[in-house]
């Protein structure tokens, strides 16, 4: 069958029909022409019947016999994935392009072609990886040696790289050597640090290995653990403490703590250290304390509101209660603005107080009275708090088991109506959350409930 006159042979050309033609034969190697040439054509014959198409076209004669001399043929199994794979093998062993490559003989081909009839193996094998390579090379020389020029470079670039990786593993070596000798330098410090009471000195160079993020370069050993949770437990022992605590106040820094003690006394505390730097005798016992942002003044509520200065350890202002002077304070709290101080007094009064920030220290002036409340004398204030902006002021109201509420800029109570889902017994902590927008409330219910102090306080 001749679909094109490419396959004609013409005047002047080598002799036989182009397709079929062996590569000794197109590259016109007439010397090296014999029978092993007619198992090439036998061979392409048998491929084309195989898939349909003969291995080699083109657009041009010279095309053709280009591809015959230089280009490998398809596998048939790419082309019919269905053929066996032993057929395959006497095919392409039949058209491999060195004549010493193929079937020495019509005879040998035809032993091979009846073992596949027989279903027994073929003597064919293919050709291996490295006579392929050297086959390609002396097809296509000029194209190996590019390949081989590129493969050298690659090389040449590779052991560069190497090199340079060598030479940065042994810099980074050194450099994970120098930092673990920092590192054990810095733990003994600790450790020193902490023999000598300096526990501050001890957390900040413990600080300085703790990772951020998701750092994998996280050098701390058990060590740094260990030396962690003894500076953790120093600093939780305060010691000198003579009596339980009834209320605690820490600095806005976090440098000093003080404890108001049942024993009547106020005790302040190095809190870095845990060291007891003073103790003070006062008139009674105290209900709640903070610290202002001055980090030097405290404000404590007991029989009268006392004005502390943490730096003197003395009482530099003290106020009585303008209502009852006999009646202590209860609990005190402060706006975020540190200008306003509320005060709860037992049974359920409140008294709102101007703080001034004056030399040489600071003071109060009594601003005016909360809601006029009639409760019984045994009733107590327990939960207490002011919101941060200053707006509203919450404490318990323990014969309802719930809040009262005072929007102190209206000057008007809020009508406990209003709340939903409340305690079911005794309400005795209240406190708002930083932005004021949410008000958490804990009872001996076994509850503790969050409102929404921005929508009509709603349980949420």
């Amino acid at each position: 069958r001749i679909d094109n006159g490419n396959e004609m042979t013409m005047t002047g050309d080598v002799i036989g029909t182009l397709c079929y033609m062996s590569p000794e034969q197109a590259a016109g190697k007439q010397g090296i022409v014999d029978f092993r040439s007619d198992i090439y054509s036998l061979g392409i014959t048998l491929y084309e019947l195989l898939t349909l198409r003969i291995p080699f076209d083109g657009d041009s004669r010279a095309q053709i016999l280009q591809k015959i001399c230089e280009e490998s043929p398809a596998p048939p199994r790419i082309l019919q994935p269905l053929l066996p794979l032993d057929l395959q093998t006497v095919v392409l062993k039949s058209i491999a392009k060195e004549p010493s490559d193929r079937y020495q003989s019509a005879a040998e081909l035809v032993d091979d072609l009846r073992r596949f009839l027989n279903g027994e193996p073929v003597a064919a094998r293919p050709l291996g990886v490295p006579r392929r390579i050297w086959m390609s090379v002396k097809r296509n020389p000029k194209l190996a040696a590019a390949t081989a020029i590129c493969g050298c470079l690659l090389l040449l670039a590779a052991f560069a790289g190497v090199q340079a990786l060598k030479a940065s593993s042994v810099a980074r070596v050194k450099q994970l050597r120098i930092e673990q000798s920092q590192y054990a330098n810095d733990m003994n410090a600790v450790m020193s640090a902490v023999d000598s009471g300096r526990t501050q000195v001890g957390r900040e160079i413990l600080d300085r290995y703790l990772p951020i993020g998701n750092d994998a370069n996280d050098v701390r050993g058990f060590e740094w653990f260990c030396l962690n949770q003894l500076i953790n437990s120093e600093r939780l022992a305060f010691a000198g403490l003579e009596s339980s605590v009834l209320s605690l106040a820490i600095s806005p820094d976090e440098k000093t703590m003080i404890a108001c003690g049942r024993d009547k006394r106020i005790y302040v505390f190095d809190a870095q250290s845990g060291n007891l730097l003073h103790q003070s005798k006062i008139y009674g016992y105290c209900g709640s304390a903070v610290i202002l942002r001055d980090n030097r003044t405290a404000i404590i509520a007991m029989d009268k509101l006392l004005i502390y200065d943490l730096e003197n350890f003395e009482v530099v202002n003290e106020y009585s209660n303008p209502i009852h002077e006999k009646r202590g304070f209860a609990r005190i709290a402060i706006d975020d603005s540190e200008s306003i101080l509320v005060s709860g007094i037992a049974p359920n009064s409140v008294i709102e107080w101007k703080i001034l920030h004056e030399e040489p220290a600071v003071s109060l002036e009594c601003f005016r009275l909360g809601p006029d409340l009639e409760f019984e004398e045994k009733n107590w204030m327990y939960g207490f708090d002011i919101s941060p902006n200053g707006r509203f002021v919450v404490w318990s109201n323990v014969f309802e088991n719930d809040f009262l509420v005072w929007d102190r800029l209206n000057d008007q109570l809020i009508d406990r109506k209003n709340f939903t889902g409340l305690h079911s017994k005794l309400l005795v902590a209240a406190k708002f959350s930083p932005d004021g927008r949410m008000l958490a409330t804990g009872s001996w219910d076994n509850s503790i409930k969050v409102w929404n102090a921005s929508q009509g306080l709603e349980c949420v």
